[in-house]
């Protein structure tokens, strides 16, 4: 059994954009584009600038 039996869904994408939603939000936010599937994500920076632009990144999707 491979990890790709657990789930429903899984596609690969590429990191474009990384930003700052502000300082006194103290939020980041890193952009990924899945071939016409775009996701947000925001969270602590800190953790944030552990992505790097144009990495290639899975999404691995279930129902709950």
């Amino acid at each position: 059994m491979s990890l790709a039996d657990k789930f429903e869904c899984i596609v690969h994408g590429k990191l474009y954009k990384m930003a700052d939603a502000g300082i006194a939000l103290k939020r980041g936010e890193v952009y990924v584009s899945y071939g016409g599937l775009l996701m947000m994500l925001n969270g602590d920076p800190c953790y944030m600038s552990r992505f790097e632009l144009d990495k290639r990144l899975l999404l691995l999707a279930r129902k709950l």
